[in-house]
């Protein structure tokens, strides 16, 4: 632990006490996750926040002391981006757009099937610009390494302005690729705020993200819309996999209530959920986007002869996109986690570096830290 500094740092896994309290504030709707900042509900007062140390697996969370809706909430942020703004870094942001790359060429070859064209190049603006702030960074002289940097960020914003007009043609065209776009779309932009925040232009870096998660979480908002808010209850159907508290986590996001319990949306859905028991499968389809109840193999006589398969295809197929849907609504709140960070460190007049530096003595391979201001409430929770 450090007390040089005007907060406590620890790492999660050993203080299972802090770590409890975190979870019962979360589960409750006391506190709020966005991104990897924990904040009270009611004052909006950032009572501690999370960042990783490395690459942390979803089996390395301890999910003894966090509670399921506490955990799943990290899975899910950590899904794309990371915990903690300083620590998201290029090489990471690549790896992700290679992961969506292969998404796309998978959803290529179904739109092939349906005759539709689909341009396999769909990340190279974003690539690009990785390259370039890669490269700007690695550069000796100050001067070379501020023009490209800002030239990168540049190629990023450029690049998401791009991605946001087919981001909006694609919402008319079935939506086979809204997810991969808002993924790329939020990488774009926090690509661009890290550039900033690598020159120590922060306030910069900061603006951006805000602007970022008021740009994107409306998008998020409205594929949301289109696939769980259609039938929220069919979400539920053992098929899916999909829990009471993962649909909990999402009808908070969308309906902006931290508090909101699993048995308040059990309540809201208890008469669909017994309209949709006793409602034809082919009914159950048809409000959907097309990406879900399309399929480009199945004819009216494979309808008639192989209803199960067909069925059991589509809830997979809903099951993949609220997953699709919960990785980018905890990647846009990342974004606005981002900004809160920045925010705390410059209140209590410290650096991203000098945050870093602390962090690093205390670090292992795999480590969750958690910062606490020494003025939170959970201050007393943590041990000395």
């Amino acid at each position: 632990m450090t007390t040089s500094i005007p907060l406590f740092t620890v790492t999660l896994g050993t203080d299972a006490e802090l770590a409890s309290k975190i979870a019962a504030g979360l589960q409750s709707g006391a506190y709020e996750l966005i991104g990897g900042v924990v904040r009270d509900t009611g004052s909006k007062q950032i009572v501690a926040w999370l960042r990783q140390v490395g690459h942390i697996a979803p089996a390395a969370l301890p999910t003894s002391v966090m509670g399921p809706l506490a955990f799943q909430a990290l899975i899910a942020s950590t899904s794309l981006l990371t915990l903690g703004v300083t620590v998201i870094g290029f090489a990471l942001m690549r790896k992700r757009l290679d992961t969506i790359a292969k998404d796309i060429a998978s959803i290529k070859q179904t739109l092939e099937r349906m005759e539709r064209k689909l341009d396999l190049s769909l990340d190279a603006k974003v690539r690009t610009a990785l390259d370039l702030a890669r490269r700007a960074f690695e550069m000796h002289d100050p001067v070379n390494r501020r023009d490209h940097a800002h030239q990168a960020a540049t190629m990023f914003l450029e690049a998401e302005h791009y991605y946001r007009s087919l981001l909006d043609a694609e919402y008319g065209e079935g939506g086979w690729l809204i997810a991969p776009l808002l993924k790329t779309l939020t990488l774009a932009r926090v690509g661009a705020a890290r550039c900033y925040l690598g020159l120590g232009e922060t306030a910069a870096a900061r603006s951006l993200l805000s602007e970022g998660y008021i740009v994107l979480e409306p998008y998020v908002q409205r594929w949301f819309d289109a696939v769980v808010g259609v039938r929220p209850a069919l979400v539920l159907h053992p098929a899916t996999g999909i829990s009471l508290e993962r649909l909990t986590l999402l009808m908070r996001y969308r309906q902006h209530d931290p508090a909101l319990s699993g048995t308040a949306v059990f309540e809201q859905l208890r008469a669909e959920l017994w309209k949709s028991a006793v409602q034809d499968i082919n009914q159950w389809r048809q409000p959907f986007p097309p990406v879900l109840r399309e399929d480009p193999e199945v004819t009216p006589l494979d309808w008639a002869l192989h209803r199960e398969k067909i069925t059991t295809r589509f809830l997979a197929r809903l099951a993949d996109t609220c997953t699709q849907i919960e990785t980018v609504y905890a990647a846009v709140r990342c974004i606005e986690g981002y900004r809160l960070e920045l925010e705390q460190i410059e209140r209590m007049g410290l650096s991203p570096d000098e945050l870093d530096q602390q962090c690093a003595l205390l670090s292992s391979d795999s480590a969750l830290i958690v910062h606490v201001p020494k003025g939170s409430e959970l201050a007393r929770h943590v041990i000395v």
